[in-house]
């Protein structure tokens, strides 16, 4: 619930996330964030098709996971 009021960064350029806080909405408020270019996502439950959504951020250029639950497929 905390993660959804990312919409009111609309500037921002880096965001780096730990643990069990992202939900699908907050994959959502993420995925809109049209300045954002480097996503670091730690220790956060994450599905393959929940990573297709930050396919929509226009200038992400670094993205860095760990221990995300994504396979390669999800990568790729």
């Amino acid at each position: 619930e905390q993660m959804s009021r990312l919409a009111g960064f609309a500037k921002l350029r880096r965001l780096v996330v730990y643990g069990d806080v992202v939900d699908p909405a907050a994959v959502a408020a993420i995925a809109e964030l049209p300045t954002l270019e480097e996503l670091t996502l730690l220790h956060v439950p994450l599905d393959d098709e929940q990573l297709l959504e930050f396919a929509k951020l226009p200038r992400l250029r670094e993205l860095t996971l760990e221990a995300t639950g994504t396979t390669d497929d999800g990568i790729e």
